[in-house]
């Protein structure tokens, strides 16, 4: 399911239940971005919110093999804001994040937003992306609840259902 999409990145979820973010071009210009970096802070609000009224386990991956600029700091500063923010329901609906990418620059972005914000769950780095759906599948297995259900991978099309209900609710 695609929750946001414009020529800087997209944003969807896949069938095993991750929230991808994949930068697709980065020869926009710095209000572009920040543009598309609220934007995409907008659609992963609407799902955590959804996910937490579901009640479902849900994966981060950060697809950044394409960014080779450096963010605007206003991005990287909205982005720690908003996780800062929802540290709650991190803590309680997502298994892990993995971030893709062979950049430096990347990791050094990283490193100044976790100067911003301390992770609450597994992060992995890797250049390979399957290597990082590897990661975030794994946890998903290890998840120990007494509830069996909360455990089951939902089907995206339930997902897509409940996440457009609950955004067009207005939350």
């Amino acid at each position: 399911m695609i929750v946001f999409e414009n020529d800087f990145l997209d944003l969807k979820i896949d069938e095993k239940n991750v929230l991808i973010a994949h930068i697709k071009e980065n020869s926009c210009d710095n209000s572009y971005i920040q543009e598309s970096i609220n934007q995409m802070i907008e659609g992963i609000r609407n799902i955590y919110i959804s996910y937490q009224k579901i009640n479902k386990p849900l994966g981060l991956l950060f697809d950044a093999r394409n960014l080779s600029q450096i963010l605007p700091i206003s991005s990287i500063w909205n982005i720690a804001k908003f996780f800062g923010g929802t540290k709650d329901i991190t803590e309680e609906i997502v298994v892990g994040s993995a971030i893709i990418t062979s950049s430096d620059i990347v990791i050094t972005l990283v490193n100044a937003f976790s100067k911003l914000y301390q992770n609450v769950k597994p992060m992995k780095f890797s250049k390979d992306i399957e290597e990082g759906y590897s990661f975030l599948y794994d946890l998903f297995e290890n998840i120990n609840s007494e509830d069996v259900n909360n455990n089951e991978i939902m089907d995206i099309s339930d997902v897509n259902n409940l996440v457009d209900k609950y955004i067009h609710e207005g939350s």
